[in-house]
């Protein structure tokens, strides 16, 4: 890890900082006391940790100006990218042993790394697990988040769809691109804005289904584009009523879908195993939704409005 050279500084900034007294400043003794699992972290050249079970492990990149605008808060940005991350491990089945942090700054700004500090403390608690090592560099702003987990009793993937199984999703649909929408307003967290600042990775909801789900994903890309991704790594079709998919606001449904954004779940199940699943995240207060079927070979969906005119989220359109 190389110290940072000619690093340009804003007029809050700490002096004489380098790489080093970053980290042990703003990035250490995050989540630590969820850490029993490890035995070195933050500070050393890598991270050790032991377990005994499937590892998982994932790598999610939040770019400023494409996935969060430049000038959103840094906690903000740090509750994001991690819990984006944090949602491909829930997609799994799977719980969070822990995460590491690529960081890439313009400049050293001592309020801006306050901030990102108080947004990782705020994950690594509400998930309880630790930040476990990293690297810093100057660049562009961006946050490269990759977490390790564990699978449960087998890993869930995309892959697993049957025909007959009933296609479910975790819960509505918009509650990102309406808090955004009301982020660009209010611009402070509340009820709504909290969608889009401080998004919710469903690792408890993914944890209930692993016993009972054939296929999972979570919807970052927009419902359509992530069913035909879903169906097409399971190589099936899926009859599907577009009236059946639960939306936050009816009225903003062509531009939730263009949003992308959610993290809701969606997954595949048998209808023998329907009702124990219920069951499962019943105890939790959880529910799902039924929006169709697997059958066929390809994709058709019902009562889609015609206003309708992007699939989701494409990072290259």
């Amino acid at each position: 890890m190389a110290v940072w050279a000619q690093l340009a500084y804003s007029n809050d900034i700490l002096h004489n900082i380098n790489e080093f007294t970053l980290i042990k400043k703003y990035l250490s003794d995050i989540g630590t006391s969820y850490a029993s699992h490890i035995s070195t972290n933050v500070g050393d050249d890598c991270a050790v940790y032991s377990s005994s079970s499937q590892q998982l492990i994932t790598t999610d990149v939040a770019v400023a100006g494409v996935h969060f605008p430049k000038s959103l808060p840094s906690e903000f940005i740090a509750r994001r990218a991690v819990a984006a991350a944090f949602s491909d491990i829930a997609a799994m089945g799977g719980s969070i042993t822990g995460f590491t942090l690529g960081l890439s700054l313009e400049r050293v700004n001592a309020d801006w790394l306050a901030g990102l500090r108080k947004g990782l403390k705020f994950i690594a608690k509400q998930y309880q697990v630790p930040l476990i090592g990293g690297d810093v560099v100057k660049g562009p702003t961006q946050l490269a988040i990759t977490v390790i987990g564990r699978a449960a009793q087998r890993p869930i993937l995309r892959s697993g769809a049957k025909t007959g199984d009933i296609i479910c999703l975790s819960g509505k649909l918009g509650r990102s691109y309406l808090g955004f929408r009301a982020y660009q307003k209010d611009k402070q967290l509340n009820a709504i804005t909290r969608g889009y600042l401080s998004p919710e990775a469903k690792v408890t909801y993914g944890q209930c289904c692993a016993k009972y789900v054939s296929s999972m994903m979570d919807v970052s890309d927009g419902i359509l584009q992530d069913l035909s991704h879903l169906m097409g790594a399971s190589k099936v079709g899926a009859n599907v009523d577009f009236k059946s998919i639960p939306f936050a606001s009816d009225k903003d449904i062509p531009k939730i879908i263009g949003f992308g954004d959610d993290y809701e779940l969606l997954f595949t199940v048998s209808p023998n195993k329907i009702k124990p699943l219920r069951a499962s995240l019943a105890k939790n207060n959880m529910g799902l939704w039924e929006i169709g079927v697997v059958d066929g070979k390809k994709i058709k969906i019902d009562n889609l409005p015609k206003k309708i005119s992007s699939l989701g989220w494409d990072h290259f359109a």
